[in-house]
C-alpha cells in the first residue's frame, strides 16, 4: 500500500466560478494532479548505517508529524524504496535529509510517467535502448 509523503497542507484562496463564493482550498486536489500529470517520485537513501537511521527517523518525525513508531515503519518503506508521493514532497524531504548528513534524492521512475498520447502524424522520440535486447 503505497504511503504519501505529505509534509504540509497546501492552502490556496479561489473564487466560484458560478456563485463568486470565496472558496479555500487545501492541497488534495493539487496532490491529485500532480500525481495524475507526473507521476510519483520515490525518495531513496543511500547506504544508511545504523546511527544515520536515527537521523533518518528524527527528520521524518519533524517534517511528518509523526510518533516513534509510525516513523520506524515510514524509515522501512524509504530504506525499500517504497516511499513515493509527488516530485516536491518527496524532494523537501530528501533536501532535509541532505541537511542532516543523509545521502537522499527524490526520483521519478520511468513507470510512473504517465503515458503520452500522440496525435496523428507525430513519431514518437527514438528509445536510448532501441536495439538491445530485454
Amino acid at each position: 500500500m503505497e504511503q504519501p509523503v505529505v509534509a504540509r497542507a497546501v492552502r490556496y484562496a479561489g473564487t466560484c466560478q458560478d456563485c463568486d463564493a470565496e472558496l479555500e482550498c487545501r492541497g488534495v486536489q493539487v496532490r491529485a494532479q500532480l500525481l495524475s500529470e507526473h507521476g510519483a517520485a520515490t525518495l531513496r537513501v543511500v547506504g544508511p548505517s545504523a546511527k544515520k537511521k536515527v537521523v533518518i527517523m528524527r527528520v521524518l518525525r519533524a517534517e511528518l508529524g509523526i510518533g516513534l513508531m509510525s516513523a520506524k515503519a515510514v524509515l522501512g518503506s524509504v530504506l525499500n524504496g517504497d516511499r513515493s508521493g509527488t516530485l516536491p514532497e518527496t524532494e523537501l524531504l530528501a533536501r532535509k535529509l541532505r541537511a542532516s548528513g543523509i545521502a537522499a534524492e527524490a526520483a521519478r521512475s520511468c513507470r510512473s510517467l504517465p503515458a503520452v498520447r500522440l496525435a496523428a502524424g507525430q513519431t514518437a522520440p527514438a528509445r536510448v535502448d532501441a536495439g538491445l535486447e530485454a
